[in-house]
Order: structure tokens, then C-alpha cells, then sequence
């Protein structure tokens, strides 16, 4: 008897899930040791999913930091500014 598993992503790819009290599917990843956990605001997977890499994208190049961290840019900025 051969059991059907589901496919898993890659390691580091984050997830999409649909929480049992909401409409909306959520994503989540981790950048750095911080979870990210965030509603993507669509009903859709697909749209959670671009949603998801997107995200990823955006804090691997540094256009945003986890809660707690600080950017060198910010940084720079505050003591221009």
C-alpha cells in the first residue's frame, strides 16, 4: 500500500497556508533567524505564492529588514538627515 505524501519546497522558499478562520492565505519565511509571518490579502494561492516570493525578494536584496534590525541606509539617512 503506497501512501501519497505532498510535495515539500525547497528549504528556504517559505510556505503559504490557509489558516482555518480566515479567507485569506497567509506566507511565511524566515530571513536571518526572524520569522516573517504575514497575511497576503488575496483569496487566491497563486497570488499568495508571487505574493511570497516577492516578499523574499524584498529582504534579500535589503529594501526591508525584519522588526528589531536596522538598515545601514536608515542608518546613513538619520545622520545626513
Amino acid at each position: 500500500m503506497e501512501t501519497k505524501e505532498k510535495k515539500r519546497g525547497k528549504r528556504g522558499q517559505g510556505s503559504v497556508y490557509l489558516p482555518s478562520n480566515s479567507r485569506n492565505w497567509w506566507i511565511k519565511f524566515s530571513v536571518a533567524g526572524w520569522v516573517i509571518q504575514q497575511s497576503a490579502n488575496t483569496e487566491k494561492k497563486r497570488e499568495a505564492e508571487d505574493f511570497l516570493k516577492t516578499e523574499i525578494l524584498k529582504y534579500s536584496n535589503g529594501d526591508a529588514v525584519p522588526d528589531g534590525k536596522v538598515s545601514v541606509d536608515s542608518l546613513y539617512d538619520v545622520l545626513l538627515g
